[in-house]
């Protein structure tokens, strides 16, 4: 995925960041319940 072609666009950045936020979430999540 070549993302420099195009500049982002709001959609693309809050998808990211959506995905980002959900990722972090799952990690914490999965680290409590390995605690």
């Amino acid at each position: 995925m070549n993302l420099n072609k195009k500049r982002h666009s709001p959609v693309t950045f809050f998808v990211v960041k959506g995905l980002d936020l959900l990722v972090s979430y799952e990690v914490k999540a999965v680290s409590k319940a390995l605690d």
